[in-house]
C-alpha cells in the first residue's frame, strides 16, 4: 500500500435524512439579513446571483476573485455544488449549465445565494441514499 493511500482519511457515512441535511445546511429556520451580509468581506462582494462563463482553464477563469474564496461544501452532483463562504457560512448554489449551448471547452454557470431553509429544501429533493463526509466537504451517495 502506497504512503499516500494510508493517509487519506477515511469519509464517514451519515444516513441521507432530514437530521443529516439539517447538520449540513444548519437551521432552515434562520434567514441571512442583508445587514449580517454586509458586513462580511465575502458576501458584501457578490451579488445574490451572477452569471459566471469558463473556458478551458477552469471555473476561476469566469469568477470574481472574491467568489474564488467560496469553499467547496457539498457535491451534489457534477453540475450542481452547494459553496459556503469562509468568512459568514452563507450557502451558495453554483450550477453548471449544458455545455453543448456555450461551445467546446465552455460553461456557463449560474452562483446563486441561499438562505439556509433553501439548502435545506434543495438538498431533501436530491435521491441520494447516503452523505459522505471527507475532510470539509459533504458528497451526495446514489
Amino acid at each position: 500500500m502506497t504512503e499516500e493511500l494510508k493517509t487519506q482519511p477515511i469519509p464517514k457515512v451519515y444516513p441521507f435524512n432530514r437530521d443529516t441535511v439539517r447538520l449540513i445546511t444548519g437551521d432552515p429556520e434562520l434567514v441571512l439579513s442583508k445587514a449580517r451580509l454586509s458586513i462580511c468581506e465575502v458576501c458584501s462582494r457578490l451579488p445574490d446571483s451572477a452569471e459566471l462563463n469558463s473556458r478551458q482553464g477552469g471555473l476561476e477563469a469566469g469568477v470574481p476573485d472574491v467568489a474564488a474564496r467560496l469553499a467547496d461544501h457539498v457535491e451534489i452532483r457534477t453540475s450542481l455544488r452547494l459553496l459556503k463562504c469562509p468568512t459568514c457560512g452563507c450557502l451558495y448554489k453554483l450550477e453548471r449549465h449544458s455545455e453543448f449551448l456555450s461551445g467546446p471547452g465552455e460553461a456557463s454557470w449560474t452562483l446563486t445565494r441561499l438562505q439556509a431553509g433553501d439548502a435545506y429544501e434543495l438538498l431533501l429533493g436530491q435521491p441520494a441514499k447516503a452523505v459522505l463526509r471527507r475532510d470539509q466537504r459533504w458528497l451526495l451517495e446514489w
